[in-house]
């Protein structure tokens, strides 16, 4: 069987078609509370499988991939481009994206091994914190560029300075903001 799933938050909508594209699974709405104990009961290894990437795509790949003898990831992108209909359901898409599976026509997606996940989400994460480091630093200096203050010797951000922060002339806003934004940069330096 040809199945295709519609992967949402909190529930799927699946469908499938044979190689005829005659529906031999109707459309139907399933939680995701309840969809590991489902796809136990109904996948087959006969099955070839569709989902769309999307942001919890690669958990439901890892959790069908090894009840179904292929499972696809299919590029969303590229589907919505095959596929203009005036009418969008969750029934209708995915009885759309089960046609597409049985004629060949799914643009896939790579699905890099969990190692590679883990390394791109650590990388992600970093990335994030250099990214908030870096506004933190560049609010700090604005304020300095704002009321024509000039630094002391040193670090900036140093330990040496943190006391200097604290004796600008600024208003009680600005002088929260500070204090928030040097704690808040305190926390990120050791990450």
């Amino acid at each position: 069987m040809h199945r295709a799933v519609d992967l949402h938050k909190h529930y799927v909508v699946i469908g499938g078609l044979n190689a005829r594209q005659a529906m031999v699974l109707a459309p139907r709405r399933i939680d995701l509370a309840d969809w590991p104990a489902w796809a136990k009961a109904h996948l087959r290894q006969s099955d070839m499988l569709v989902v769309e990437a999307t942001t919890n795509a690669w958990d439901f790949y890892d959790q069908v991939q090894p009840l179904v003898g292929r499972a696809v990831v299919a590029n969303a992108g590229q589907i919505a481009s095959l596929v203009k209909t005036r009418v969008k359901t969750d029934r209708v898409d995915v009885l759309k994206l089960a046609r597409l599976l049985v004629a060949g026509m799914i643009p896939e997606v790579w699905v890099p091994p969990l190692e590679v996940r883990e390394l791109r989400t650590l990388l992600a994460h970093r990335r994030q914190l250099v990214k908030n480091r870096t506004m933190l630093k560049n609010r700090l200096q604005s304020i300095l560029h704002r009321h024509q203050l000039l630094p002391p010797e040193g670090e900036l951000f140093g330990a040496k300075n943190l006391e200097w922060w604290k004796t600008l002339k600024v208003s009680p806003t600005e002088r929260l903001h500070i204090q928030h934004d040097l704690i808040t940069l305190a926390t990120l330096e050791p990450q």
